[in-house]
């Protein structure tokens, strides 16, 4: 197991940690509580955690370099191969940050601490030793190493490792014999022309992609003139932008008009509503009061009958009768008349009610049209809420954008810059190549040269060989000749100092020159072979020089243009990359552009069909004020004809004149005025008829939204004909009168007609002047 979380706080608190060869997932739980920011575990076979990466088994650390700020090795890394070990020391190096840390933990039970400690030792300069906590105790077998360049050892729980037990193995003195060295002389390889041409070539043939910087040149020309004129599109568009911008403003504006003026006809509406229900309310009134007049109609009706009984009685008087029935025969005329222009006013009110029925109908649909369109307004004025925050947000990107195109500019000038800077390079290389290739064409004639000059030199070596041989034969003959000659002296054929002092005094010096010669010879011999032994190797070693500088010059010259070949692709992917983002900022504004445009047509149609609503509005303004001046007209023949502006006193007298009529009618039929009977029939039906017109009338104000006119109701339980015959019969149930006891006389009759007779003519007056209207 590994240390206490609080004993690994310090070096792994926020940091990204990497524990080798965990058993279980507790460590790398451990190692996360201690507030590691991330925990990879290497080489375990246990599912991933929240915060803990699991990296499969590998050759190798499949992690980045310098990704990790602390690597924890479990008592299982001890157990590994010493050669394991070190391979894997190399990749923690690698994954390792500069300031990072190392801890292994080793059981001296298993593993081999020295070893690890060595191994630890050669791969960082530092190694400590974790000490114990308080109440831990110390613990011999499991020791817990740190390994790192940058601890400094000032925290108290590191210990030097130098101080334990546990060190590099000892050293042991072991007697042996000592090594001489000798200096061997390198063999002298004579360089070939053709393997140092072919050297030459392949070093310099990754220079040969130069041929093509003149369509680089080109193609870095044609990348910066399409960035320059993306630039100017940008521009354009942004003009155009603002342009919308305003559009959209002065669309809004006029939405905002268009809405008031909604709101104005609205309340335009309603005050015409408001008019319609008052003059409903007024013809309700009016429905009324003839309901009212109409009892009272049915009352004079009651009445006349009694003055129809009383003329039955008085028949004895018929020059009366016959002025009276004259007199009767007038006002019949005159109310028929009048009768005929009540039914022509209630044609014109039914008329006047299905006109207000449409007009209602025609408001209902305008309303209904008003609340789409307002509706609709909402919807634009949402959506054009939404345009100007995407407006806005994208003028709050645009500048954003704008210095990113200005960097973007800035680093295209610099890519400009680096460009011809490497294309000056290029041909500066390209000149520095010429010139090594003429320093090669050079230095091979040297060579050929110097080969030429060995070959020589190696035939005059053979010729002084042939000289030295032809020597030594001379010299074999001559000792040859001297044993022959000693032998015939019978002396031994050994030659020595001695014999040889026996010998003439010529031939001694002769022997004596002859010796110097060939020593002379040898030594002049050996001197120019060390001579051109040692030139040659001088010459070989100085081309092996210059071959290894040209060498190394030709690698140098090959990577500088393998730096500049992949300093322009850098430059033209940034292009690329450039270019492609000024591509993709081109779509989305004109996308956007697009939606405007789409935005822009909705207003114009919203303004089309808020004009024609405009139009209907007035068209029916104009058609309500019409039905309200007829309506005002109606109102002005009906008080004319004293319906609306005579008091109900008034209304009463007249109504009694004209059961007054009726009863007279009546008496006419009764003394026999058969003919008379339908025009009775025809007023009873009118009186049905207006009764219906004011259930229709009701009908109509309720559909429009106006209240029910209410109307009066008669009690039709009442038998109007029972109860005068009870009377005249003089039914006991009834009330007993007494008719002999009225007074009845011509006064009398001349005060009736008179109470008649105005109402009459007033009603006749009425109707002339509604025929003159």
């Amino acid at each position: 197991m590994l240390p206490s979380p609080q004993s690994l706080r310090p070096w792994v608190a926020s940091r990204a940690v990497a524990v080798v060869a965990p058993i279980s997932p507790e460590a790398p739980r451990r190692v996360l509580s201690s507030g590691a920011r991330l925990v990879f575990a290497l080489e375990a076979e246990f599912p991933p955690e929240t915060g803990i990466e699991v990296r499969p088994t590998a050759r190798g650390i499949p992690l980045r370099d310098e990704s990790v700020d602390a690597v924890l090795c479990e008592r299982a890394y001890a157990e590994w191969p010493s050669e394991r070990r070190s391979e894997f020391l190399a990749e923690i190096k690698r994954v390792l940050r500069a300031d990072g840390v190392v801890v292994a933990l080793v059981d001296a039970t298993v593993g081999d601490p020295g070893a690890v400690a060595a191994e630890l030792r050669a791969a960082f300069r530092r190694v400590f030793r974790l000490a114990p906590e308080r109440g831990e105790g110390e613990e011999h077998d499991r020791i817990v190493m740190l390994a790192s360049d940058a601890l400094d050892g000032g925290d108290p729980q590191l210990v030097a490792l130098a101080e334990l037990e546990v060190d590099a193995p000892r050293r042991e003195e072991v007697d042996a014999p000592e090594l001489e060295l000798e200096v061997v002389a390198e063999p002298e390889v004579a360089p070939d022309e053709r393997v140092v041409s072919q050297t030459l070539k392949r070093e310099l043939r990754p220079a040969d992609v130069l041929i093509d910087r003149n369509r680089l040149r080109e193609e870095l020309a044609r990348r910066t003139g399409e960035l320059r004129r993306t630039e100017e599109q940008l521009w354009r568009r942004h003009e155009e932008v603002r342009k919308e911008r305003l559009e959209n403003v002065r669309l809004v504006a006029e939405v905002d008009r268009l809405r008031e003026q909604v709101e104005r006809t609205r309340l335009v509406e309603r005050e015409r509503a408001a008019e319609l229900e008052r003059q409903g309310r007024e013809l309700r009134e009016l429905e009324m009061e003839l309901a009212d007049l109409q009892g009272v109609l049915n009352t004079r009706d009651a009445q006349l009958l009694e003055l129809e009984e009383r003329l039955r009685r008085d028949r004895d008087e018929p020059d009366d009768v016959v002025e009276l029935r004259a007199r009767i025969r007038q006002l019949m005329e005159e109310l028929e008349r009048a009768r005929a222009r009540e039914r022509n006013s209630r044609d014109l009110v039914t008329r006047r009610e299905r006109e207000l029925l449409e007009a209602g109908e025609v408001i209902q649909g305008l309303r209904r049209s008003v609340d789409e369109h307002a509706n609709v307004a909402a919807n634009v004025r949402s959506e054009l809420d939404v345009v100007k925050i995407e407006l806005e947000q994208s003028e709050s990107k645009l500048p954003g954008l704008l210095e990113q195109l200005q960097q973007r500019s800035e680093a295209l000038s610099e890519r400009e810059a680096e460009s011809a800077e490497l294309q000056r390079n290029v041909e500066r290389v390209t000149g520095e190549q010429q010139h090594l290739r003429h320093s090669l064409r050079l230095r091979r004639q040297e060579f050929e040269d110097l080969e030429s000059t060995h070959l020589e030199q190696t035939r005059a070596l053979e010729a002084a060989r042939e000289e030295l041989e032809a020597l030594r034969a001379a010299k074999l003959e001559l000792e040859s000749a001297l044993a022959l000659r000693l032998e015939a002296d019978g002396e031994s054929g050994r030659v020595t100092e001695h014999s040889v002092a026996l010998w003439p005094v010529d031939a001694v010096a002769e022997v004596q020159r002859l010796r110097e010669q060939i020593a002379d010879a040898a030594s002049q011999q050996a001197e120019k072979l060390s001579r051109d032994q040692q030139r040659d190797r001088s010459t070989a070693a100085a081309e092996r020089v210059r071959v290894r500088r040209y060498q190394l010059e030709a690698t140098v010259r090959a990577e500088e243009q393998e730096y500049l070949l992949a300093q322009l692709e850098r430059s033209e992917q940034r292009i690329w990359e450039m270019v492609d983002a000024s591509d993709r900022s081109a779509a989305r504004l004109a996308a956007g552009l697009a939606q405007l445009e789409k935005q822009r047509e909705q207003h114009e149609d919203l303004v089309d069909e808020l004009v024609v609503t405009r139009g209907l509005l007035r068209d029916e303004r104009a058609r309500v004020d019409e039905l309200e001046r007829l309506l005002a007209t109606e109102q002005a023949k009906l008080a004319r004809a004293g319906i609306a502006a005579e008091p109900v006193a008034e209304r009463s007298r007249g109504h009694a004149a004209d059961a007054n009529v009726s009863a007279i009618e009546r008496m006419i039929d009764t003394l026999g005025a058969e003919e008379d009977i339908p025009q009775l029939q025809e007023r009873q039906e009118s009186s049905g008829l207006m009764l219906a017109a004011v259930g229709e009338f009701a009908e109509a104000a309720s559909s429009v939204g106006m209240e029910a006119p209410p109307v009066a109701e008669l009690d039709t339980s009442f038998d109007l004909d029972a109860e005068l015959q009870s009377i005249l019969d003089g039914d006991p149930t009834g009330p007993a009168l007494d008719f002999s006891a009225l007074p009845v006389d011509d006064e009398e009759m001349d005060g009736l007609e008179k109470r008649a007779a105005p109402t009459l003519d007033e009603i006749i007056i009425d109707v002339l002047e509604d025929g003159e209207t």
